[in-house]
């Protein structure tokens, strides 16, 4: 395994970990209805995923 797989793997739990909690955030918000926020946070996600 090299290291640069093993970096990938950690990406790849780091950004289920912070998908966890953005849903946990969406399931507030959707009390709330900050649509504009939930869809900043969408938009957060796709910079981390595609950086």
């Amino acid at each position: 395994m090299k290291y640069s797989d093993l970096f990938c793997f950690v990406r790849i739990i780091i950004i289920i970990i912070l998908l966890k909690w953005y849903l946990f955030i969406f399931d507030l918000m959707v009390e709330s209805n900050c649509l504009e926020d939930r869809f900043a946070m969408i938009l957060l996600v796709e910079y981390v995923y595609n950086e």
